[in-house]
C-alpha cells in the first residue's frame, strides 16, 4: 500500500469481520475492540462510506454482538463458513461495486479472518488499512504476529480515531462534532 496516500472517504468501504457474541466472549481484549468496532462503524456512517459486515457461521458462533448491531443501521450483514471474505460468492457479488476501493478492516480473529481477507484483497488491488485497535484474537501472539504479516503483505495500520479523522480531512465538515463526540 502506497503509505503516504491520505485515505478518502469516497474511496473507502468498512468491512466489519466476525464481530460476534461467541468470539466476543473468548478474545481477551473484547470490550475495547468492540468498542472501537462501534465507533468505527457509527463514525463510518456519519461519514457516508460504507459498512459491510460479515458472520462466521452465525449458527454455531452466533449474531452480530448487539452493540455493534444497534449502530449498524442498514449494513448488509453476509454469512459465511469460510475464512477469508473473498472466498465467499455472496461477499464477491456485493464488493463488485467497490473495486478498487481501501478497504477498513476490523473484527476477529486477526490472524485467521482478518489476515485471510485482507491478504486477499490486497491480490485482488485493494488498498487495504487494518484497524490495529479494533481487531483482536484469542492470544496476543496470535494478534502480533497477523499484524505482523498483514504490514508486510502491504497493509497499512490505523487506530479507530486515526481513520476517522483521516476520512474526515477538517474540523469544518458538518460531520466533526459527531465524530469528535464518538471518540470522546
Amino acid at each position: 500500500m502506497e503509505h503516504l496516500h491520505l485515505i478518502k472517504r469516497n474511496e473507502t468501504v468498512c468491512v466489519i469481520i466476525d464481530a460476534q457474541d461467541k468470539l466476543h466472549r473468548v478474545i481477551p481484549d473484547s470490550h475495547e475492540v468492540m468498542r472501537n468496532v462501534a465507533i468505527l462503524a457509527s463514525g463510518m456512517r456519519e461519514l457516508g462510506a460504507p459498512v459491510v459486515v460479515t458472520e462466521q457461521y452465525p449458527k454455531g458462533v452466533g449474531p452480530t454482538c448487539p452493540e455493534i448491531k444497534a449502530v449498524l443501521g442498514d449494513a448488509p450483514i453476509i454469512e459465511k463458513r469460510e475464512f477469508s471474505c473473498y472466498a465467499n460468492e455472496s461477499f464477491q457479488k456485493l464488493m463488485a461495486p467497490y473495486a478498487n476501493k481501501t478497504l477498513v478492516l476490523c473484527g476477529f480473529e486477526a490472524h485467521v479472518c482478518v489476515l485471510q481477507t485482507a491478504i486477499q484483497a490486497r491480490s485482488r488491488g485493494h488498498r487495504v488499512a487494518i484497524v490495529t485497535d479494533a481487531v483482536s484474537s484469542r492470544s496476543r501472539p496470535n494478534k502480533e504476529a497477523a499484524l505482523e504479516r498483514l504490514r508486510a503483505a502491504g497493509c497499512c495500520m490505523v487506530t479507530t480515531e486515526m481513520i476517522l479523522f483521516e476520512l474526515l480531512e477538517t474540523s469544518t465538515d458538518p460531520a466533526f462534532k459527531a465524530i469528535s463526540q464518538l471518540i470522546k
